[in-house]
């Protein structure tokens, strides 16, 4: 497929082609970007307590389902719960 040639616009006074206009800084240098340190306290982690659980981990797809089966089972394999289900074994596993 053949591309289209762009069409170019053009300052009608002078023939040179129109450019977006940038914010200038103090006598027309560019702005000054900032900056962000390394040392930032915000993206330094927090050091845990002796004793304090460190990992959090979340429960994955088949520790969900497994759950969810045995809550399933338990309650007479009685469909149309299925996500209650699905929820519940979340929330159980989370809060191990």
């Amino acid at each position: 497929m053949a591309k289209r040639p762009t069409k170019k616009t053009t300052s009608s006074e002078t023939g040179t082609p129109k450019t977006a206009a940038k914010p200038a800084g103090v006598n027309g240098t560019p702005p000054a970007r900032s900056r962000k340190t390394a040392r930032s306290s915000t993206t330094a982690p927090k050091r845990a307590r002796a004793g304090a659980k460190t990992e959090v981990r979340a429960p994955s797809s088949e520790e969900i389902a497994a759950r969810a089966y045995e809550l399933f089972a338990a309650r007479g394999y009685e469909h149309g719960h299925d996500l209650e289900d699905w929820l519940r074994a979340e929330a159980d596993l989370r809060a191990r």
